[in-house]
């Protein structure tokens, strides 16, 4: 993700993570004041993510995954299901 380094407002959420001080590039907002949705727009992880689903849904593979309270089945039914659910409940915050 291509951008550049700004000062910090103070309306940024969290002033000590990296995101507040990050901009993307064809953004005029720091990395932190962007919604969820705009976000995956860029997220590199984001995309491998949706890649990945498709693979999923074209091959007609199945996955489980298990992570903490969630318990994850992707197949070809359930593609984009609740956007990943909520992209893996925000990558586990």
């Amino acid at each position: 993700m291509q951008g550049k380094m700004i000062k910090p407002s103070s309306s940024t959420p969290n002033q000590t993570n990296w995101q507040s001080i990050f901009q993307p590039e064809g953004y005029n907002m720091s990395y932190g004041m962007m919604e969820q949705d705009q976000k995956n727009k860029i997220s590199h992880r984001y995309k491998a993510l949706m890649l990945f689903v498709d693979y999923l849904y074209k091959t007609d593979q199945t996955i489980a995954i298990k992570r903490s309270k969630y318990n994850i089945c992707l197949n070809k039914y359930m593609k984009h299901s609740y956007e990943i659910f909520v992209y893996l409940d925000n990558l586990y915050q």
